[in-house]
């Protein structure tokens, strides 16, 4: 199988499945859902899938051992040392517009708490996949 994706691929083809593969990697960093991985691949045929996977395994560094490269998906609790009190404070000043560092911080815990929960929490069966 020949892994490059210019035998196939536009320039402008190409250019939008590396940016939809960071965006890929963004979601699987805990900025998105699996609904949001269905939306972004859902008008992707066999082989614009076969690119981006490409396109994300071109993102790795070969150098890196498996271990490290996945030392982020610990099953720790992202709290970091954060009360649930001290999350919901920082996510309602967040919201109100308040961006500075401490606050950022706490909505990025709250927010990647929140996405763990959606993730896990039973599915009712409504959900609709575009």
């Amino acid at each position: 199988m020949t892994t490059d994706p210019n035998d196939r691929f536009t320039p402008a083809e190409l250019a939008d499945l590396d940016s939809r593969a960071v965006q890929l990697v963004a979601i699987a960093h805990g900025e998105g859902s699996a609904g949001d991985v269905a939306r972004l691949t859902a008008n992707l045929d066999r082989q614009q899938l076969i690119g981006l996977a490409i396109s994300c395994a071109a993102m790795v560094d070969p150098d890196r051992s498996v271990a490290e490269l996945l030392a982020w998906m610990n099953a720790d609790d992202p709290r970091q040392g954060w009360t649930d009190e001290e999350l919901r404070r920082a996510h309602a000043r967040y919201t109100r517009g308040v961006r500075d560092e401490h606050t950022v911080q706490g909505e990025r815990i709250y927010q990647r708490i929140s996405k763990r929960r959606q993730r896990t929490a039973p599915s009712t069966g409504l959900e609709v996949v575009a």
